[in-house]
């Protein structure tokens, strides 16, 4: 491969690391900053029990860029939930004092508790698809999230947080 072809490779994929959606993010796994493709989830260990040592984790992203990413998920369960209400002719509260579906902006103003009571019946997966792979076999994973404790907001970033184990 000649000199000219590999640096223009090179460049390219430097290109694409900054945009992958794992660069868009600061991660941090105990306390120390990890690349975010050293992270990764599985739905079928999620929430389970944790035997050995699970550490905290944080996913520090632009709020901005966190809003455009979830925006259109979050959209679109809100209409199906409005839906299904007025289907049963029934408001069903997502979470304890709500007399409304919250617009996103509002979602992410809520207390800790009523914004993860929301996450945790609709959303916990879909945020964590937003910046990180699903575990698979062969992936350069070298920890896997085991919960989505919090998801807060001050107005510039958005941090999710939870615990780890290592793979």
């Amino acid at each position: 491969m000649s000199a000219a072809r590999s640096h223009t490779l090179r460049d390219m994929t430097l290109r694409m690391r900054r945009l992958s959606p794992a660069m868009q993010v600061r991660t941090l796994v105990g306390g120390r900053p990890l690349p975010a493709e050293f992270l990764s989830f599985s739905i079928r260990n999620f929430g389970r029990r944790v035997t050995g040592n699970a550490v905290s984790y944080e996913m520090l992203v632009d709020a901005e860029d966190f809003a455009q990413r979830f925006r259109p998920i979050y959209d679109e369960c809100m209409e199906e939930l409005k839906r299904e209400d007025a289907l049963v002719e029934m408001y069903e509260p997502l979470y304890s004092g709500a007399t409304d579906y919250p617009t996103l902006e509002e979602y992410l103003e809520l207390g800790i508790p009523a914004r993860m009571q929301i996450t945790n019946t609709h959303f916990t997966f879909d945020v964590l698809r937003l910046y990180l792979a699903e575990d698979v076999p062969g992936l350069l994973s070298q920890w896997t999230i085991v919960s989505l404790d919090s998801l807060a907001s001050d107005g510039e970033v958005v941090t999710i947080a939870g615990r780890a184990v290592r793979r």
